[in-house]
């Protein structure tokens, strides 16, 4: 028998702190990481080449929350709409190759009549912690799941929201996806809830423990907001079968830090013996440096070393504006790191957002005209302001005749075989043109869609380039199809894809 003084000392020792430092000591499992681990965590995750945007939404609306995963042959990506000051829905998008994004539709909508009938942001889970692998979905009772945040009142993430499951037997589907009857699966007025979430929660990850270091086979990590301050903190739920949940923790996992006030969108990857949590830290408005992509580890999912170096993708570029790449999903396909991110820019006063992508190895660029050095006399370009045609910004041509042409620098840090396409708009007579690159013709005559404020790409052709650094770019009116007036041809964007 335990003498009474000795269990008064060791019911006192959990309370201060904590079950899961006690158990670890038991074990003989660190509670913290080396730096050496944490830098060779960095190493391998870093993502210091930013590719650019990959998605925008329609008609100058805002998407985000990427989750990308792999399905008979093709990527797919769900990801969250938001149009105006409205709520969450959860879309699809799919693709080839992991740059090029087309939108599939809605897969999750708002109006259920219920405690989710105005906001529904999704989250698919499931996905493998192995990063070599973090783009397969797995299933449980034979289909696949996902969590969302939910909310009664229709804005974006308008207080309260809590968060529920659903799930589908075919992923790739817009169609098919069913809520859990027991919704929500965790509220801000659960018993348990804890006082660093009583607020409201937001974005989440669900994932499968085959090891169970917390007890249980499904893990909820997520965001969240308490009544005591205005951090965002990130903790744990964990359950046997989905439908029952409990909080295994008082306390949150990342505790949120007085300079950062937001710690938000967890993504739990396992690298050995490491569980590596990414996140994304939300600075204050004053600081220069913008939102950035970060991450945390730990050996029992209780004690967790955050890094504190250099973010994974700290560097901003113009497109991204005052916000930089946060919201991270990540995976490693044919050796190279895919990162993607929400980014979010404030044009007219109101924001607007797109998800764009950073990688570990130079693949190619996506040029935003825009930022480009340009060289046209006579004024014969336009750098169109704000969210004109279709949530692109770019570059209006307002040249008038045959010959007229616009010339842009690119600059690319390799020397190699690239695949370049033009992303634009056009109206009116859909002018022809041709390129030249270095002053050299490259592929034939092209004419762009003419329907109003439909993007479209024009494939230039492959280019040897035989040295590192800047290059010329040359777009040439081939006749006079822009002379009457009326029309525009608006230069959104250039890929340079390294083959």
């Amino acid at each position: 028998m335990i003498p009474r003084s000795l269990l008064r000392l060791l019911v006192g020792l959990i309370g201060v702190v904590g079950l899961g430092t006690i158990v670890a000591a038991a074990r003989g499992v660190p509670t913290t990481v080396p730096r050496e681990r944490m830098q060779a965590v960095y190493e391998e995750l870093k993502t210091p080449y930013k590719w650019g945007p990959v998605l925008n939404g329609p008609n100058g609306t805002r998407v985000d929350n990427p989750r990308v995963f792999r399905a008979k042959d093709t990527w797919y990506m769900t990801y969250n709409h938001v149009e105006g000051s409205g709520g969450y829905e959860g879309w699809l998008a799919t693709s080839d190759d992991l740059v090029r994004w087309t939108l599939r539709g809605r897969i999750l909508a708002k109006g259920s009549g219920g405690w989710d009938t105005g906001s529904v942001g999704v989250y698919l889970g499931l996905q493998s912690l192995d990063v070599d692998r973090a783009y397969l979905p797995e299933t449980f009772e034979g289909r696949y799941w996902l969590s969302y945040i939910g909310g009664r009142k229709d804005g974006f993430e308008a207080y309260p929201l809590n968060i529920g499951l659903a799930s589908t037997d075919d992923p790739a589907r817009v169609d098919g996806w069913r809520r859990l009857p027991e919704n929500p699966i965790l509220a801000v007025d659960n018993p348990d809830v804890g006082w660093w979430e009583n607020r409201v929660q937001f974005a989440s990850q669900l994932v499968r423990d085959p090891a169970r270091k917390l007890g249980y086979e499904f893990l909820l990590f997520y965001n969240a907001k308490g009544r005591r301050d205005n951090v965002e903190r990130i903790g744990v739920a964990g359950s046997h079968d989905l439908r029952h949940w409990q909080r295994p923790l008082r306390d949150p996992i990342v505790a949120g830090d007085p300079d950062f006030r937001i710690s938000g969108d967890p993504q739990l990857l396992q690298m050995g013996d490491l569980y590596v949590l990414l996140y994304f830290r939300g600075v204050p408005a004053q600081e220069e440096v913008g939102d950035h992509e970060t991450f945390a580890c730990s050996y029992d999912l209780v004690h967790w070393t955050p890094w504190t170096g250099t973010g994974l993708t700290r560097v901003r570029e113009p497109w991204e504006g005052r916000s930089a790449a946060h919201k991270p999903w990540v995976f490693r396909w044919q050796g190279v790191v895919y990162h993607f991110f929400n980014y979010t820019h404030v044009i007219d006063k109101k924001p607007y957002g797109g998800i764009g992508l950073a990688t570990s190895r130079f693949i190619g660029k996506s040029y935003q005209c825009e930022e480009l050095e340009i060289d046209r006399a006579d004024g014969g370009y336009v750098v169109v302001p704000g969210m004109k045609l279709a949530g692109y910004r770019g570059v209006e041509f307002r040249g008038r005749q045959a010959g007229d042409a616009i010339r842009f620098v690119v600059e690319v840090p390799e020397a190699g075989e690239y695949d370049l396409r033009l992303g634009l708009l056009a109206e009116g007579n859909g002018p022809r043109f041709r390129a030249l690159l270095d002053d050299a013709p490259l592929g034939g005559v092209l004419q762009p869609a003419s329907e109003p404020t439909m993007r479209t790409e024009c494939g230039l052709g492959v280019a040897k380039l035989d040295r590192a650094g800047a290059h010329r770019l040359t777009l040439v009116l081939e006749d006079d199809a822009l002379r009457s007036g009326g029309g525009y041809l608006v230069l959104d964007s250039i890929e340079c894809r390294k083959r």
